[in-house]
């Protein structure tokens, strides 16, 4: 540790030859079961990489994989800890975002590397919160925090190369997890993050490339016996939360033509809740009434989706 100090001291806090000898440190902390320090070196070192404008990806992959492993170890991380890191996420997505947006860029090439990028943030942060929902204590105040950041990265409008948000990923059981550790512990459709970004202003009606919105991914879920409770749960927070369940997708099909199961089929149809502004849509659609340029644009986006 001093030997660390010593060496960021001649070289400056702003020298990247810094970051890996600060991880491998960390590494051997956590090897120890000093969990604290190890974080530590380890958020420090993606203080750096951040100060210097270098992708802090690998990082954000090293904390999420670590903090599963952690979960699974039954040494919960604190939750400020997985904040810290989420926030720094929030910030190399502003930063990525910025980047893709400037002009300057060299060509297409060096663009969807920028998206691929971003990608990797979007999934990186989902399983941050994932672990921060199987951790969390809804008796404490400070969760206020958390939802803080939900928002603010919400209000981005994250998205995958697919246009998949991070609503659509929590209700997905093809979302992809890499690390082993990750797929023990961030398992999808998962109900708990759901409703973090739910609660946090995610939007339930919100389409991906192909038209799909959260409530079309959910009902391909096709779930063992033991699995039938998540299933329910997953639909009714959806439903609960105001999804429209007669919204088409690019092949026109509604969610319930897309069910996989019958317990899907059968939850969408006892919640069932057609509203009259749903009817009308549906109606200047099926009679081929013309409508672009007659009403006003969010209503026109409205009547496309059925």
């Amino acid at each position: 540790m001093e030997g660390l100090i010593i060496r960021e001291r001649i070289l400056g806090t702003d020298n990247t030859e810094l970051r890996f000898p600060i991880r491998y440190r960390g590494a051997v902390f956590a090897d120890s079961g000093n969990f604290d320090l190890c974080i530590g070196l380890w958020g420090h070192a993606m203080e750096i990489g951040q100060h210097c404008n270098q992708p802090i990806t690998d990082d954000l992959k090293i904390f999420a994989d670590f903090f599963c492993h952690m979960v699974q170890r039954n040494c919960l991380p604190k939750q400020k800890y997985i904040e810290e890191v989420f926030e720094r996420a929030i910030c190399e997505y502003e930063r990525l975002t910025e980047k893709v947006q400037c002009k300057k860029l060299k060509g297409e090439h060096e663009a969807k590397l920028l998206r691929e990028e971003l990608e990797n943030v979007v999934y990186r942060a989902l399983y941050l919160l994932t672990i921060f929902a199987k951790v969390q204590d809804s008796r404490k105040k400070e969760n206020s925090h958390v939802f803080d950041l939900i928002e603010r990265f919400l209000r981005l409008n994250p998205r995958t190369l697919e246009g998949n948000t991070m609503l659509h990923l929590a209700v997905w059981s093809k979302t992809p997890t890499e690390e082993h550790y990750v797929r023990d512990v961030c398992k999808f459709p998962c109900v708990q993050t759901m409703k973090l970004i739910i609660n946090a202003g995610g939007y339930v009606n919100a389409v991906n490339n192909k038209g799909n919105t959260p409530l079309h991914l959910a009902v391909t879920f096709k779930p063992n016996t033991g699995g039938l409770q998540v299933l329910r749960d997953v639909l009714e927070t959806l439903l609960d939360g105001g999804v429209h369940e007669d919204l088409v997708n690019s092949e026109g099909k509604t969610a319930m033509d897309i069910a996989e199961t019958d317990e899907a089929r059968r939850i969408l149809s006892v919640k069932s809740r057609l509203e009259l502004k749903c009817i009308a849509a549906r109606a200047v659609r099926k009679f081929g009434l013309s409508y672009f340029g007659v009403v006003p644009k969010t209503v026109e986006r409205f009547i496309s989706l059925h």
